[in-house]
């Protein structure tokens, strides 16, 4: 759609559920999933919807994709170590942008989802959760140097400025599904949501960097996709539809 929430498109016709699109720093290719949570697979697509290929083949869930700036890699979360050795956490993984070469990012003992590359590709950041404890950690991007950025109630889905210099995330620190913003070194955490009667998740710079498109979801009425500056302000409703619109990202401009 485009982002005054006008000119909806859909791309996809399949019974399967498919969410979780991104698009590609050209904003010519979208990397999504389709599946179920305990099944899921990955897959690309042009950015009109056609020439569909998966990229990921096994019994298992893989989710959360995310592109490398360059957009030779695609950076996502599995289960497929239950395969290999029996652990029964989900790793963060990365692999060529034609599926091949999938290497294991992260072997510790935690459960690890929602990885996101730096503007510069150097560093991914990502959710880990482990006993009981959400943390937003930043590793280089082959995997070592983690650095513990903060760590809240339900801290999840980073998501990096388009200058590298903070990093926007959901938190549940204040009793709710709000959304917050650092720096990229996990100092100056700012919250920019106070809605008490929604739950506001899933939060993606703009590549200007000047706003932020998020998911708002209200008991009943279901969740909307929203629009506000980067600094809280200006917030502005997209979608208005009776079923789940979210999980929104930008189409990055050509030149």
């Amino acid at each position: 759609m485009s982002k005054t929430g006008r000119k909806v498109t859909r791309l996809t016709k399949n019974r399967t559920s498919e969410g979780e699109a991104a698009f590609s720093r050209s904003g010519r290719t979208i990397v999504f999933v389709r599946g179920s949570r305990s099944r899921a697979e990955i897959w690309t697509m042009s950015a009109s919807g056609k020439r569909k290929r998966r990229l990921t083949r096994d019994s298992i869930a893989d989710a959360s994709p995310s592109w490398s700036p360059n957009g030779k890699l695609i950076v996502f979360r599995s289960s497929r170590a239950r395969q290999l050795d029996g652990t029964p956490n989900l790793d963060i993984w990365v692999m060529n942008a034609n599926g091949s070469g999938k290497r294991r990012l992260t072997t510790h003992d935690a459960s690890d989802d929602d990885p996101v590359f730096s503007p510069d590709g150097t560093k991914i950041a990502y959710r880990s959760f482990a006993n009981g404890q959400s943390h937003i950690v930043v590793m280089n991007a082959d995997g070592t140097g983690e650095t513990r950025l903060m760590n809240a109630p339900g801290a999840s889905d980073p998501d990096w400025s388009p200058d590298g210099r903070r990093i926007v995330f959901q938190s549940l620190r204040d009793g709710n599904p709000e959304i917050y913003v650092m720096n990229a070194d996990g100092r100056n955490q700012r919250r920019l949501t106070r809605t008490r009667s929604a739950a506001e998740r899933l939060p993606v710079f703009s590549p200007s960097g000047l706003e932020i498109a998020f998911e708002r979801n209200y008991p009943r009425r279901g969740s909307d996709v929203y629009v506000m500056r980067s600094n809280g302000k200006r917030v502005r409703r997209l979608t208005r539809f009776r079923g789940y619109d979210g999980r929104p990202d930008w189409q990055p401009i050509r030149r």
